[in-house]
C-alpha cells in the first residue's frame, strides 16, 4: 500500500521492475474520465510492462445515470459521480494496444444469495450487463511502445 494519489506516478519508483506484479484498483477508476483512466493505463504499461492488473468497473449504464441523479450522495451524502464505465471486459483493450484482455467476472455470478430479487434479474442478459460491477483482469503486453 502507497498512499499517494494514483496520478502521481512518482509511487511507480517505489515498486521492484525485477519482480512479478500485480495491480488491483477497485472503486477508483469509475470516478475518472476516459481520458485519465487511459492515460493511467499507459503509463502502467510504459513502466510495468508484462504486469498483470485486475480493476472494477461499472456499465456506461450506471455512469449515465449517476450524471442524471447523483446516487453516491443520495446514499453516501458524498458529493461524487461516476464518469467512466464499460459494458464488456475486453473493452478494456480499446483504451491501449499494450492492454491484452486476460478474462472478467460479473458480481451477479457470485454469492447469489447476497443478491435476494436481484439474482433472478441477473439471469436476463440485458439486466445483467446495464445494472452490474464486474472485475476486469488484463496484462500490459511486453515491447509497449
Amino acid at each position: 500500500m502507497i498512499g499517494q494519489s494514483v496520478f502521481d506516478y512518482s509511487w511507480f519508483n517505489e515498486i521492484p521492475e525485477s519482480v512479478p506484479l500485480l495491480i488491483i484498483a477497485e472503486g477508483l477508476l469509475m470516478y475518472f474520465s476516459e481520458e485519465e483512466v487511459s492515460e493511467l493505463l499507459r503509463a502502467l504499461a510504459e513502466k510495468f510492462s508484462g504486469a498483470e492488473m485486475l480493476i472494477e468497473t461499472i456499465p456506461y449504464s450506471l455512469v449515465k445515470q449517476s450524471q442524471n441523479s447523483n446516487l453516491i450522495e443520495k446514499q453516501y451524502n458524498i458529493q461524487a459521480n461516476f464518469s467512466w464505465g464499460i459494458n464488456h471486459g475486453n473493452e478494456i483493450e480499446k483504451l491501449n494496444p499494450n492492454i491484452e484482455y486476460i478474462e472478467d467476472w460479473h458480481y451477479f455470478d457470485y454469492h447469489r444469495d447476497r443478491w435476494k430479487i436481484i439474482r433472478w434479474l441477473s439471469l436476463i442478459p440485458y439486466f445483467k450487463t446495464r445494472f452490474g460491477n464486474r472485475i476486469v483482469h488484463f496484462k500490459f503486453s511486453r515491447g509497449t511502445t
